[in-house]
């Protein structure tokens, strides 16, 4: 599996460095170094900024190939997001490059100024246009990131102008075609640049047309609706060739005009029924309605399944810790189902702690604790903060060697990870969804 970090430090020094060898191609320059810095500048920046933008771009069609290396759906979306950041921040870069003209000129005059280079044949005369609306999109980005980055800001309209990325995708592309010199479409970097170029405006054509996740989509009933104060179970059937793994998660789509939604699948498969349950605890304006806009017999979308997150694949030389906070649970209720599809002697031994707000009032922990006695070979510990217990990575083993799957907060993640760190556990893998996805 590829880390995020390392996918978009690679993606961009492939670019960086196909750059670097154009420039050595294109030596000797002519002109004042201030200014061929400023040139080489605008055109490093340039391509950096259009290459990430195409690979946010793919990204977001949700190709099912990049599942696997990525680590599953949630990390391609973190991948999405991280280089989408950077694309505009290297946009604005360049947008900075472009305004260094006017000091320089007031500095050093324009008489060593290097000269304009040549564009594809016909887009001479495109140039003023292709400059304008490159701009006007560089504004509109810098607004959908500020947007995107104020986690106040309503998801609905946010939704809505982020749909509009397509098509400010697509300007960029014109922009970046019509101002690159020529020499680039005949070297490396230019070939690299249309590759990703077309990925993008496939990607964004499909996005357009509405055509993304289409072959993974699966039309369902609503069977029944449960709810447990703030969390509802909402069971649903689709049809028979609906398989997942536990673990995974969908979006769901429950009223057409509304976008679908992330939710972690709750039940294991059950091959032939086409049953799948979810959890879902009111977190936000759109899931504490799901209970009163939800109701049995209604349809409903289904794409999926997606994600990586499974034990299944888990090695067994170390022990499995499970920790699960709040509706973090869901993905393990799942696991705990499916072991029960196998022998009780070939079901590996766990040790999961589950952190709760007040066991009280926690409608899964039944369920969960139902789940563990019939396993036979999970030892359950509750973190009741109600009863002011706190997990913390002082609990997880310190003499063996131990893999951990964590599903919950992320500020509780965070503690946990940093708490492993500075105790030098023997922490052979710790695998966490990302689901963060706005």
């Amino acid at each position: 599996m590829i880390g995020t970090r390392k996918a978009l430090v690679a993606f961009s020094g492939a670019f960086g460095l196909a750059w670097v060898v154009e420039l050595m191609l294109a030596s000797p320059l002519a002109g004042d170094n201030l200014w061929i810095l400023r040139q080489q500048t605008l055109y490093l920046t340039g391509v950096l900024s259009i290459a990430l933008m195409s690979l946010s771009m793919f990204l977001a069609a949700r190709p099912a190939w990049l599942e696997k290396p990525l680590g599953g759906l949630d990390r391609m979306y973190a991948l999405h997001k991280q280089s989408s950041i950077w694309a505009i921040i290297m946009a604005a870069a360049h947008w900075l490059s472009k305004l260094a003209s006017g000091p320089l000129r007031d500095l050093i005059g324009t008489e060593n100024r290097p000269a304009r280079d040549s564009v594809l044949y016909g887009m001479e005369s495109l140039r003023g246009i292709a400059k304008d609306m490159g701009e006007w999109t560089l504004y509109l980005l810098f607004g959908m990131l500020l947007l995107s980055l104020w986690k106040r800001f309503p998801y609905r309209p946010w939704r809505l102008l982020h749909r509009s990325m397509p098509v400010l995708y697509l300007v960029l592309v014109f922009h970046t075609i019509a101002l690159s010199p020529m020499r680039y479409w005949l070297q490396p970097l230019g070939v690299m640049l249309l590759v990703m170029m077309a990925a993008g405006s496939w990607a964004a054509l499909r996005a357009l047309s509405n055509r993304i996740g289409q072959q993974k989509k699966h039309d369902g009933v609503v069977q029944s609706v449960t709810q447990h104060d703030d969390l509802v179970e909402v069971q649903c059937k689709v049809d028979s060739n609906w398989q997942h793994q536990a673990g995974q998660f969908a979006l769901v789509t429950f009223d057409a005009k509304e976008s679908s939604h992330p939710f972690t699948i709750s039940s294991a498969c059950m091959p032939g029924t086409g049953l799948v349950s979810f959890h879902i605890k009111a977190l936000g304006d759109y899931t504490a309605t799901l209970a009163n806009s939800v109701q049995a017999g209604q349809t409903v979308t289904i794409e999926g399944p997606y994600g990586c997150f499974n034990t299944q694949h888990a090695d067994d030389r170390y022990e499995q810790v499970w920790v699960a906070g709040g509706i973090g649970l869901t993905p393990f209720l799942a696991m705990l189902q499916q072991r029960q599809q196998h022998a009780p002697d070939t079901r590996t031994p766990v040790h999961m702690h589950y952190c709760t707000r007040d066991a009280a009032q926690d409608a899964l922990l039944p369920t969960l604790q139902q789940l563990c006695v019939k396993d036979g070979h999970v030892e359950l510990t509750l973190h009741d903060a109600a009863c002011k217990q706190r997990f913390s990575a002082q609990q997880l083993p310190t003499a063996s060697a131990f893999q951990v799957w964590f599903c919950g907060p992320k500020g509780l993640r965070s503690a946990l990870k940093t708490g492993i760190e500075s105790l030098q556990l023997r922490c052979k893998g710790f695998h966490h969804e990302m689901f963060d996805m706005r």
